[in-house]
């Protein structure tokens, strides 16, 4: 459990958490955290993507298609100001309408947004899947 307790408050911190499951690992980064910077060098790491709840998924109007989970790729340009519209019910200027179609989200996406709402945080993530080598 020390952990999982670390993870969230590395989130809180605005740092990146490894997250394993399976032969599967991907970095994690809260989203309510990211700065321009941190998400830049994710999109630059690989196909990384903007995980969400279905609820906010559907509040967005996104078709959530019987998924717990939505993953809206990074590599459709996403900028900080468009996560943060996103993620955040409360944005003074609403939600983006967005155009991209959700993927399925990849291994790992569920405990990325547990440990999220561990941390007390808004339950979105960043986050981009390691391959080995």
């Amino acid at each position: 459990m020390r952990t999982v307790e670390q993870a969230a408050a590395r989130l809180r911190g605005g740092r990146l958490v490894l997250v394993n499951e399976g032969a599967q690992a991907i970095l994690v980064q809260a989203a309510e955290t990211a700065s321009v910077e941190s998400l830049a060098r994710l999109a630059r790491l690989g196909d990384g993507c903007l995980v969400l709840t279905a609820q906010r998924g559907g509040a967005l109007e996104l078709p959530v298609n019987g998924h717990r989970l939505l993953c809206l790729p990074l590599s459709e340009g996403i900028d900080l100001d468009a996560v943060r519209r996103m993620i955040d019910p409360t944005h003074p200027e609403g939600p983006l309408s967005r155009s991209a179609m959700p993927c399925a989200p990849a291994a790992g996406a569920s405990a990325a947004i547990t440990l999220t709402k561990l941390a007390k945080l808004l339950p979105a993530a960043l986050t981009v899947p390691l391959t080995a080598g």
